[in-house]
């Protein structure tokens, strides 16, 4: 008795045996020997005559299916994670809000949680790519974040505001 054919998201993920491939190409090319070589050239004759003799196309056809709704699946994955992702910024945001409106330390720890500013480590800030150097073909952020901390001059290019913070929230 064939399988349920997988519909939208898949609840398992279904492969097709090693045996039944074997066994499908096997046919399908005993069935395609018989033809005469006009016969294998008729694209339409050859594909119903493949499907009606053997399993082959409907295999190929469950496993197109079977791909089609891990696609399906996988973009509907990727539009939650975008939303909890959206979410899970907001909630920090709306955490650094209140924690400064109600004048708290730059630092809270609890339980499960630690608040606080972080300083934004020194790096490169690329104003104009332009007017790099030509000895900067692709900007390698650390090897001008390198040349400008030790002074060196890289047109296009400037160190960010050292004392610039960001809000961390890390959880235990």
């Amino acid at each position: 008795m064939p399988q349920p054919k997988p519909r939208g998201i898949p609840r398992d993920y279904w492969q097709p045996s090693p045996r039944q491939i074997s066994d499908g190409i096997g046919a399908a090319l005993q069935i395609i020997s018989t033809l005469t070589s006009e016969e294998r050239e008729d694209y339409k004759l050859l594909i119903d005559t493949v499907e009606g003799e053997s399993d082959l196309i409907e295999l190929l056809d469950r496993i197109a299916e079977q791909r089609k709704a891990d696609e399906l699946f996988i973009k509907q994955i990727e539009s939650r994670l975008k939303r909890y992702k959206a979410r899970a910024e907001k909630a920090k945001e709306l955490f650094r809000k209140i924690a400064e409106k109600a004048e708290l330390p730059d630092s809270i720890e609890r339980p499960f949680y630690l608040a606080s500013y972080a300083e934004d480590p020194q790096h490169a800030l690329i104003i104009d790519e332009a007017l790099l150097p030509r000895d900067v073909l692709r900007p390698d952020m650390r090897d001008i974040t390198a040349r400008l901390k030790r002074g060196e001059v890289v047109t296009g290019a400037m160190l960010n505001n050292p004392g610039s913070k960001h809000f961390v929230l890390r959880f235990s």
